[in-house]
């Protein structure tokens, strides 16, 4: 009975020694949760300082950058995009290929070659100046070629078909040529140059290696003139009808000129002026073709006077700078002529 008794009461103080030990326990646990809370809240709130510390650092140095990007990069492009208008510079571009139109047949429509330039919008220009490079034609000149140039408003056919005086002896074909036409006329915007050969004569193509255009200083450019007197540079005989050729054909002399001023008309009508000596001048038809293009026809075959002025009032433009081919032609055979001098005056 004693022994009985002795156990349970170990057995109380042992259930009693255990329930103390885990109250313990589970104090000491909760303690740490608190501590580890109160590590975790500092960790955060240090966090947040230094997240709110790059912030700052970030929006402070994306601010500087972008403030200092943004101010050098404006100052570098205004100060390099910066090149000011397109005046007496030479605006070039390489060329293609024109073929030769043959001795039978053309074809239609007969060969040409058009080339295309962009200028940027820069301002009203008066004078621009096309240069032009070719390799040489090894058989013939460029006398079965003509030639336009275009700004898409106002088109200027600046060549037509001339021969000697433009460079037949060399084979090259004439550059530097002046032209007015375009005067006032914004010089921005694709500018067309082309070539046509519908003339049947056996030659050979050629390759435009390059051209320019130079558009002058409008600043700078001399006034035009209204008034003169411009005299042909070539002069000499007049074939008579080729009676040799199988069969016989007339013969046809032609005269060049190169007018490199600025010449307007202003409304007024120009006049061609020329001292003939012929013994039949009936033999004779005569023609004009003008700087712009336009064939004026002076006298024809019959007629038996020539006379010494006529005037130009079917010119399609004010323009009289430009190259001029005036032609004779023989019809009957058995006398000569003498072209001693001609001019173009207003």
């Amino acid at each position: 009975m004693r022994v009985l008794l002795m156990a349970l009461i170990v057995s109380v103080v042992v259930m009693f020694l255990i329930g103390c030990t885990s109250s313990v326990v589970s104090k000491k646990d909760d303690e740490q949760d608190t501590d580890s809370s109160d590590l975790d809240s500092d960790s955060d709130s240090d966090s947040d300082s230094d997240s709110d510390s790059d912030s700052d650092s970030d929006s402070d140095s994306d601010s500087d950058s972008d403030s200092d990007s943004d101010s050098d990069s404006d100052t570098d492009t205004d100060t390099g995009t910066d090149t000011g208008p397109l005046w007496d510079v030479d605006i070039c571009q390489t060329g293609g290929y024109m073929n030769d139109c043959g001795i039978i047949s053309c074809g239609s429509p007969p060969p040409s070659l058009t080339e295309t330039m962009v200028i940027p919008v820069t301002g009203n220009g008066k004078l621009v100046t096309l240069s032009i490079d070719t390799n040489p034609r090894t058989i013939f000149s460029f006398s079965d070629i003509s030639a336009t140039l275009s700004n898409g408003t106002t088109t200027v056919k600046f060549y037509n078909n001339y021969n000697a005086a433009t460079g037949a002896t060399s084979h090259n074909f004439p550059t530097d040529w002046p032209i007015p036409h375009f005067w006032g006329e914004e010089i921005g915007g694709t500018w067309t140059l082309e070539f046509e050969d519908s003339e049947y004569t056996a030659g050979n193509g050629f390759a435009l290696l390059e051209w320019c255009l130079t558009f002058e200083d409008p600043g700078t450019t001399a006034a035009y003139l209204t008034s003169g007197n411009w005299a042909g540079s070539q002069t000499g005989q007049i074939d008579d009808y080729n009676s040799t050729n199988d069969p016989p054909s007339p013969t046809t002399t032609v005269f060049e000129t190169k007018i490199n001023d600025l010449i307007n008309t202003g409304g007024s009508t120009p006049t061609l002026s020329m001292t003939v000596s012929h013994s039949s001048p009936s033999d004779l038809s005569i023609w004009l073709i003008t700087a712009d293009g336009t064939t004026v026809y002076i006298k024809s075959q019959g007629t038996a006077t020539i006379p010494s002025t006529y005037p130009l009032d079917t010119l399609s433009s004010d323009w009289l700078t430009g190259m001029y081919k005036l032609s004779f032609k023989d019809h009957t055979a058995g006398n000569s002529g003498t072209l001693s001098g001609w001019s173009i005056g207003i």
